[in-house]
């Protein structure tokens, strides 16, 4: 498929995600919302007719994969170097357009991904806001080198500084939705109703 949508996924390892939140929930209920995020994600994407592509910070042999998705590991140096490695891997590979997201946004949803990936039919580069001020989604037909230089991650002026440097480049942009990511115990509450029910119905099945 023409379509690549690429997934930056941690290892589902205790006290290795949502560090943030850990310091008030603990690293074993971190470690659930984590895991609950990612069935959230995997459910999202599970029936677009695009190639997915997993990119894990480590291998994790224990995640249970969609039939068809594909497993890579994350490139070693700064986000930027490992957006733009796996962004140049699938235009190699020969996608025509690749939206890249991450595995910690319970609004991302199938169509809006896959609004995204229309977008771009028009537009350089599609850019999905986060509240709190860094971006959810990213989406390119071709690699700028520059797009994500000197960006300061996990910042409030993160997708700010993400937009001067694409009006340098005079690309052309659709912004999509402001959305809400899961990286405090700020963001958890706005979600923790979904988390206590995707819970409560994960304990019903084990009864």
């Amino acid at each position: 498929m023409s379509d690549h949508l690429i997934v930056f996924m941690r290892s589902q390892v205790q006290g290795k995600v949502k560090t943030r939140l850990a310091q008030y929930l603990g690293d074993e209920e971190a470690l659930a919302v984590y895991k609950w995020l990612v069935k959230h994600t995997m459910d999202a994407i599970a029936d677009l007719p695009i190639s997915v592509h997993l990119y894990f910070d480590e291998p994790d042999h224990r995640f249970s994969m969609t039939k068809g998705m594909k497993v890579k590991e994350q490139s070693k140096g700064k986000l930027d170097d490992k957006l733009n490695n796996a962004l140049k891997s699938c235009l190699m590979d020969g996608a025509r357009k690749v939206v890249i997201i991450g595995s910690d946004c319970p609004e991302i949803s199938g169509e809006l991904i896959m609004e995204a990936f229309n977008a771009l039919d028009r537009s350089d580069l599609v850019v999905g806001p986060a509240a709190d001020g860094g971006f959810y989604l990213l989406g390119q037909k071709e690699q700028y080198p520059s797009l994500l230089k000197g960006i300061t991650w996990s910042a409030s002026t993160t997708c700010r500084e993400l937009m001067t440097n694409a009006v340098e480049l005079d690309l052309n942009v659709h912004m999509l939705q402001v959305k809400r990511d899961i990286d405090t115990l700020t963001d958890f509450r706005h979600f923790e109703k979904m988390y206590q029910v995707y819970k409560s119905n994960k304990q019903s099945r084990v009864l």
